[in-house]
């Protein structure tokens, strides 16, 4: 399964501030690329949960596709960003 660093965890828990109850972001594929989205935990879904809070879901075929992978933040000029390394 994908890797998660700690301080990707941090940034999810922070993208998911304002969100409401049920929710996590989503790792998807749109167009053949990876994408994000905050969306509704489903039953089938495999979390990340950090501090008592599901922050990230997939489904399994895109937890194969990362399975080799790690999430984490970069820096960039507009601020931190989940990067897939």
């Amino acid at each position: 399964m994908l890797q998660i660093t700690r301080p990707a965890c941090e940034h999810l828990r922070q993208m998911l501030t304002h969100a409401p109850e049920g929710v996590a972001v989503r790792l998807y594929l749109q167009y053949n690329d990876l994408a994000i989205a905050v969306d509704e935990v489903y039953d089938d879904d495999l979390s990340c949960v950090y501090e008592g809070q599901t922050v990230l879901v997939m489904d399994s075929e895109m937890s194969q596709l990362l399975s080799q992978r790690r999430l984490d933040v970069e820096l960039t000029e507009q601020g931190p960003q989940l990067a897939v390394l």
